[in-house]
């Protein structure tokens, strides 16, 4: 189950390692058990690290629909993300880079190749080519005119 939601959300890494080092800093108490099962709480640190390390989060329908396969509702995964939060106090910043990194080695202690960037295998400098080009220019050469206080990219005829 777990292997098909990294399959599924293809997160980077470190992502996997953030999401891993959440974990790691549950208390077990009898509280969050009766809570959440298992599968629950790894999709939900999954959910928290990625909106926490990515700048496109993604809804916890997303995570409960696709990343999960329709296993779960939204409702569900907001609610344990929020067990989780109240659980280790909301201090996501308090997880160091060096605890990130070391998780990583942890997680990818028994593989015979360890993985770059993604669960995909996808390179930051593939996934630079793949990600679109912002372009700043408007496509039309020549001045741009104010007319009215709004500006046009040649002169009307």
């Amino acid at each position: 189950v777990v292997e098909a939601f990294l399959e599924r959300a293809g997160l980077p890494v470190a992502v996997v390692a953030f999401a891993a080092c959440i974990l790691e800093r549950l208390s077990g108490s009898r509280d969050m058990e009766a809570i959440i099962v298992p599968e629950l709480s790894i999709l939900a640190s999954l959910s928290l690290a990625q909106g926490y390390l990515s700048d496109r989060g993604r809804s916890n329908c997303h995570w409960a629909v696709i990343e999960a396969a329709g296993r779960f509702e939204g409702r569900e995964v907001q609610r344990a993300k929020m067990g989780i939060l109240q659980d280790i106090d909301f201090r996501l910043f308090s997880i160091s880079p060096e605890e990130v990194v070391a998780m990583e080695k942890a997680l990818q202690r028994d593989l015979p190749l360890p993985l770059v960037t993604t669960m995909h295998g996808i390179t930051d400098q593939l996934q630079d080519e793949l990600r679109p080009k912002l372009a700043l220019a408007s496509g039309t050469p020549g001045q741009a005119i104010w007319t009215h206080g709004v500006q046009t990219p040649e002169p009307s005829p």
